[in-house]
């Protein structure tokens, strides 16, 4: 009987040690796993984070295109008027010279210079 409580005591350790390995183990192997987690999570924030600043630099550049292109509709626009107002005003010089012209002649007055009508505006 002896021999037979040296072996119960023996496999009672054996279990309490078996159960304690067991338990290290589960718990390395979850810590394995969450690293393994964490380390796939942070490359997918990464990969995420590089997206989104690709995004960001697209958008960027086609801000800085419309700006560029509004910049350059802004300068022929500010062309076209200038050209029709010198337009205008050499009309005017014209009509005024004649007026004046014809009123040192006396009564015989010159043909009004012809009007120049539209262009002022910008047909879409």
């Amino acid at each position: 009987e002896g021999e037979l409580e040296s072996v119960r005591s023996e496999l009672s350790e054996a279990q309490a040690d078996l159960a304690d390995r067991t338990m290290q183990l589960e718990v390395s192997t979850m810590s394995e796993s969450r690293e393994a987690d964490v380390a796939k999570l942070k490359g997918e924030v990464a990969m995420l984070c590089s997206g989104l600043a690709e995004s960001l630099k697209e958008r960027a550049e086609e801000k800085e295109q419309m700006r560029k292109s509004f910049g350059d509709e802004v300068s022929e626009l500010e062309a076209e008027l200038t050209t029709n107002h010198l337009m205008k005003v050499s009309q005017l010089e014209a009509e005024l010279a004649n007026e004046l012209a014809g009123s040192m002649q006396g009564p015989e007055v010159a043909p009004p210079a012809p009007v120049v009508r539209g262009g002022g505006g910008r047909s879409m």
